[in-house]
């Protein structure tokens, strides 16, 4: 669960270091987040079978994140990006992007359903619709344009942003008391069948 948090953090948080006019390189890549989840999906296989069904899916993203970071050293993402085409590949990543988030949360839904134990997935559910509705109307008020619209709904996605970050590091702590509890109720049953067996 570690290293998907560690993921969001590098898809969800940006630091943008400005070289010239056309160079600007973000520190916390988004190819860096995918590459965190698809280790963090092979570590939870065994909870959920939908984690490593993305696995594919954000290597792929990783491929086209890596491609423009690398792009943006010699200023020519910047270019391709403010083209329609641009426009419409960058909110073409951003659609696989939630649908991918969408799919942790079920997976850690499952989680749930599997050891009856909340972890919060619901609460990371309700964030990633505010997230979803926020983030069309700001593409949306940047066809049109609507500079302020777009100011505003940017502002309230950053704040969702670090709001489902929030929500996801006490998922994982909850995460991790669950696993501990399990275990310690898997040790006392195996302490209980042994006594049972030497009686």
């Amino acid at each position: 669960m570690g290293k998907l948090m560690a993921g969001f953090l590098f898809l969800f948080l940006s630091f943008n270091l400005n070289l010239g006019e056309s160079v600007s390189i973000n520190l916390l890549p988004e190819f860096v987040g995918f590459l965190f989840l698809c280790a963090g999906f092979t570590e939870l296989c065994d909870e959920s079978p939908r984690f490593m069904k993305l696995r594919p899916i954000c290597v792929a993203m990783a491929i086209a994140h890596g491609i423009l970071w690398f792009g943006n050293l010699f200023g020519l993402a910047a270019y391709f990006l403010s083209t329609p085409i641009g426009f419409v590949f960058t909110i073409a990543l951003t659609i696989v992007t939630y649908v991918v988030t969408y799919q942790v949360i079920a997976g850690i839904a499952d989680i749930e359903d599997a050891n009856a134990f909340d972890i919060g997935s619901n609460r990371l559910k309700t964030i990633w619709w505010g997230l979803v509705v926020t983030h069309a109307v700001a593409y949306v008020a940047a066809i049109v344009p609507w500079i302020i619209l777009m100011v505003l709904t940017l502002i309230v996605v950053t704040i969702l942003m670090i709001g489902f970050l929030i929500a996801f590091h006490d998922t994982k702590k909850q995460y991790e008391a669950m696993k501990e509890i399990k275990m310690k109720e898997k040790l006392r049953a195996l302490d209980m069948a042994q006594e049972h067996t030497e009686n």
